[in-house]
């Protein structure tokens, strides 16, 4: 401790390691672990030309030191080469541009115990996330700085008006207002700062992130598409997604508390539900009465029964669902099966109806068209 004042400046690495927590072993508190907060502290007070670079699992409580930290920078497990890039960073080579991918919660209290699983808050509880969080916090989800300072001006979209099924694109100018390189990470938001308070949405929810190298004084226009089937919630009484009319807000910024500009946007319209997934479960014609729900080897000469299931965009089902349970395709939906090896399984009646007919196996891919769209899955039949 009493060497470090006789240095220029001093780095100071802390950090936590596989005794802080693991994959079975929960961490019970967000301090650094040991005396490590302590020497930060001591050294400071030496000298205070004093870099605190953190390598951490997740967040730790900075508070102790955060007042009196002159240069601050955490990330996570670098690797083998991490020595060489925080070389790099502090001795300016590289301008630092990686943003934080969670919340860093301002102290334990606010975190809810381990076995409450809820995201929203409550009347107790403040909420996780950035999504639903109402405390205060150290850092937001999305922060990061550089050595250049950027800043973002006319924000557009192509159109204020769109259908549920539709697309705007958003615009923005970035410009690097500084005298050094670097990069700043553009993210886009949506609110839906109309939406009822039962509804209980999310404040926000990050809709797309660009990182945008710039040089001393360089200017971008930079756009994103916002497909509005994206900005669907889960209905739990429609057992479907679906898009709610109204106002929606597009909020860029760089971090979910930093929002320079925001546009609005109105939507109207019900979502039209596309095929997603396609997945079949074949059987014998006797074999539902036999218990049998699905099967690879067919004998040669038999009927074979697809039982295909088709989960839409919105993730609802239709079809077969379980033994005992079937949805019918909705009007409109078609679905034709072809084989790579007719001598082993043909197809008929216009590709709907499958025979096992020689020894062998073959691979039978199911085509779902509806609204326009289509989806595939395969299945394979071993005929013996």
């Amino acid at each position: 401790m009493a060497a470090a004042g006789s240095y220029n400046a001093v780095v100071v690495v802390v950090g936590t390691d596989s005794t802080t927590g693991s994959e079975a072993n929960d961490r019970s508190s967000l301090a650094l672990p040991g005396a490590q907060a302590s020497m930060i502290q001591q050294i400071e007070a030496a000298n205070p030309h004093t870099i605190v670079y953190m390598e951490t699992m997740g967040e730790v409580d900075a508070s102790p030191f955060l007042s009196t930290t002159p240069a601050l920078l955490w990330s996570s497990y670098n690797g083998q080469r991490q020595g060489a890039a925080l070389a790099d960073i502090l001795l300016g080579k590289v301008s630092p541009s990686g943003h934080l991918p969670f919340t860093w919660y301002a102290d334990a209290s606010q975190i809810p115990p381990i076995t409450d699983y809820g995201i929203r808050p409550t009347v107790t509880t403040d909420g996780r996330t950035y999504q639903y969080f109402t405390g205060s916090v150290s850092w937001p989800f999305g922060y990061g700085l550089s050595y250049a300072d950027f800043r973002y001006s006319g924000l557009s979209v192509d159109r204020s008006h769109v259908d549920a099924n539709g697309a705007v694109t958003v615009s923005a100018t970035v410009t690097n207002a500084s005298r050094v390189p670097g990069a700043t990470v553009a993210q886009l938001y949506a609110t839906t700062p109309d939406a009822p308070a039962a509804l209980q949405r999310p404040v926000k929810r990050l809709e797309g992130f660009q990182k945008v190298f710039l040089g001393p004084g360089q200017t971008r226009r930079i756009t994103f598409t916002v497909k509005i089937p994206d900005l669907a919630f889960f209905d739990e009484t429609a057992n479907r997604y679906q898009v709610g009319d109204g106002v929606y807000g597009l909020q860029l910024g760089t971090s979910s508390s930093d929002i320079a500009q925001q546009a609005l946007i109105h939507v109207t319209g019900a979502l039209r539900p596309v095929p997603s997934v396609v997945t079949v479960q074949p059987v014998l014609p006797s074999d539902p009465a036999n218990g049998v729900a699905q099967r690879v080897f067919s004998p040669a000469g038999s009927m074979i029964v697809p039982q295909v299931t088709v989960s839409l965009s919105d993730q609802s089902l239709y079809g077969y669902i379980t033994k005992g349970q079937s949805t019918p395709l909705p009007p409109g939906m078609s679905v034709r099966y072809t084989s790579d090896r007719p001598g082993v399984v043909s197809v008929s009646h216009g590709g709907s109806a499958l025979r096992a007919v020689g020894p062998g196996p073959a691979t039978i891919t199911a085509t779902v068209l509806y609204h326009g769209r289509t989806a595939t899955g395969t299945f394979v039949v071993d005929v013996q």
